[in-house]
């Protein structure tokens, strides 16, 4: 994981700027709710499924319930 982010995701192949997550998140970073996936969804965006344990470790550090 290389450790930075958007702040807002960017318009499809632009890349403006891109920081750090404490920057981007600075009181910390959350997983979505179900209710929050299903209305990204519903808005046409296409949403891939990943198993948080491969992500938990790199991210445990920025996560908001861990600040």
């Amino acid at each position: 994981m290389c450790g930075v982010g958007w702040t807002a995701p960017p318009q499809p192949h632009t890349v403006d700027q891109i920081v750090s997550i404490d920057e981007a998140a600075p009181a910390g970073l959350r997983f979505p709710t179900g209710a929050e996936l299903r209305d990204i969804r519903a808005s046409g965006m296409a949403l891939t499924e990943v198993d948080a344990d491969d992500w938990l470790d790199d991210l445990a550090q920025h996560l908001a319930s861990h600040r």
